[in-house]
C-alpha cells in the first residue's frame, strides 16, 4: 500500500483496490474516481476533448478476474493518480490540490533548499580554489 496516497485519501484509501504488475504498484481507476467524485472513469482519464488527463505511460488496462471477470479495468500508477487529481476539477480534487500546495510542497521545497545549502557548504572550499 502506498503511504503517500494513504495520507492524501485518508480512510477512503482502504477501498482502493491495488495490484502489482511488472513490479509496479497499480491502483484501480474506478475506485479512485469514485472517491474523487468523478463519475465517468474513461472521460476522467482521457478527457472529452481527446487530450489525455493521464499520460498513457502512467495508466494501463488489464483483465483482473478477481475484480471483473468480463472486461478489462483501468489501472493507474502513483504518477497516474496524481495526474488524475491535478487534471480534474471536482471538489475533492480541489481539496487534495489545496492540501498538496499548502502542506506537501512547502516541506519538499524546504528539504530541497536545506539539502542544497548543506551540499554547497560541504563543497564550498573546493569552489574557492
Amino acid at each position: 500500500m502506498n503511504a503517500t496516497l494513504k495520507r492524501i485519501f485518508g480512510k477512503d484509501w482502504k477501498y482502493v483496490r491495488s495490484t502489482v504488475s511488472d513490479g509496479k504498484e497499480l491502483h484501480m481507476a474506478y475506485d479512485i474516481c469514485k472517491i474523487l467524485g468523478l463519475k465517468n472513469v474513461t472521460l476522467a482519464i482521457k478527457s472529452a476533448k481527446g487530450s489525455c488527463n493521464v499520460n498513457p505511460e502512467h495508466r494501463t488496462m488489464e483483465l483482473i478476474e478477481d475484480w471483473n471477470k468480463f472486461r478489462t479495468v483501468h489501472l493507474l500508477s502513483i504518477e497516474g493518480v496524481f495526474e488524475l487529481i491535478l487534471n480534474n476539477k471536482s471538489a475533492e480534487c480541489r481539496r487534495i490540490k489545496d492540501y498538496i500546495v499548502t502542506s506537501v510542497m512547502p516541506k519538499v521545497i524546504f528539504k530541497f533548499r536545506y539539502q542544497s545549502a548543506t551540499t554547497e557548504s560541504m563543497h564550498g572550499d573546493d569552489h574557492e580554489k
